[in-house]
């Protein structure tokens, strides 16, 4: 009984960083959008540091994953 819940709640959590990773990556596309249509400089840095971000995020998603998934 209790590594059937084990394996629920492991499940669960999969999901919902699986779910966040996707979010991210929707999110950086939409960065890297926007840098790429800037003209202004001050909208092109602000696009870099959010890429920056999203990406460090990414990363930060993906190595939780792998911990899951082990």
């Amino acid at each position: 009984m209790t590594q059937r819940k084990l394996t629920r709640t492991h499940q669960a959590e999969f999901d919902r960083v699986l779910s966040e990773v996707r979010a991210i990556r929707e999110n950086l596309d939409k960065a890297y959008a926007s840098f790429e249509a800037s003209t202004d400089p001050g909208l092109t840095e602000a696009s870099i540091f959010e890429i920056n971000a999203l990406r460090a995020h990414y990363d930060h998603a993906l190595r939780n994953i792998k911990t899951i998934a082990l």
